[in-house]
């Protein structure tokens, strides 16, 4: 059963609101791809050692 909406507590507006961090995001992004790039280069080499053998 669905209950209806109601409101839990104040609405709070900070001063200083959070900016994302873009260069964080880069770099993460950045890292992730590389080790992703590495991983699909090892599997795709298994794969062609397994086809030669």
């Amino acid at each position: 059963m669905i209950k209806p909406t109601r409101i839990v507590g104040d609405i709070e507006i900070m001063e200083n609101p959070i900016k994302p961090q873009k260069i964080m995001m880069i770099i993460i992004t950045f890292m992730l791809s590389l080790l992703f790039s590495i991983f699909l280069a090892l599997i795709l080499d298994l794969f062609k050692k397994k086809e030669e053998s």
